[in-house]
């Protein structure tokens, strides 16, 4: 008896997490190159949640080295599909810069559950931020998953992913060592006898 109830837990608790398992935040690209002064795009992505569910509302935040990147702004929903907790009713949205080197995104769809499960995409981008390059190094992005909850207002659990930005300095085209080299005769002295 003991035997069948604790497989009968096992069976349910991984049925359970199997539904949600494949939930992913991630963030795009996972590796950027950029320069001092250049903007650098990071796009939010949420992906992997079952064929009868819909993301209502999130909570996270994405933390940055403040020495390498400056936040610029963000701009809440898929650059293609539009924001996809937002269709009949506006959702509410916000941002927040609780401290240096964090940017935290709040939304809430005002949406009933119908139209979420029937108009949202099963991939999409949450937001897109803008960061200018500061100084040469790298900077870790990371997530930290505050909460997920689905049309129902349960809780989902995700992965999360993080991504890199190097900065380094401008590169010297090879066009120009070729030209420097072919002036370095004019700049050979010539002894004149």
């Amino acid at each position: 008896m003991r035997i069948t109830s604790s497989i009968v837990t096992c069976l349910f608790l991984l049925s359970s997490q199997e539904a949600f398992a494949d939930v992913a935040i991630s963030l795009s690209p996972l590796v950027q190159r950029a320069v001092p002064g250049e903007t650098v795009n990071i796009a939010v992505g949420f992906s992997g949640l079952a064929e009868d569910k819909a993301l209502s509302a999130y909570d996270l935040a994405l933390s940055y080295d403040p020495y390498q990147l400056r936040f610029e702004g963000l701009t809440f929903g898929d650059p293609l599909l539009g924001d996809q907790l937002f269709w009949n009713e506006p959702a509410l949205n916000q941002v927040t810069l609780p401290e240096f080197g964090l940017v935290e995104l709040i939304a809430f769809s005002m949406d009933d559950v119908e139209t979420l499960r029937a108009r949202q995409a099963k991939r999409f981008d949450l937001a897109s931020l803008q960061f200018t390059a500061l100084s040469m190094g790298s900077s870790q992005l990371r997530l930290n998953l505050y909460s997920l909850s689905d049309q129902n207002g349960e809780l989902l659990s995700a992965t999360s992913q993080s991504a890199t930005v190097s900065i380094a300095g401008v590169p010297l085209p090879a066009s120009f060592w070729l030209f420097g080299t072919s002036l370095l005769p004019f700049c050979v002295r010539r002894k004149t006898v």
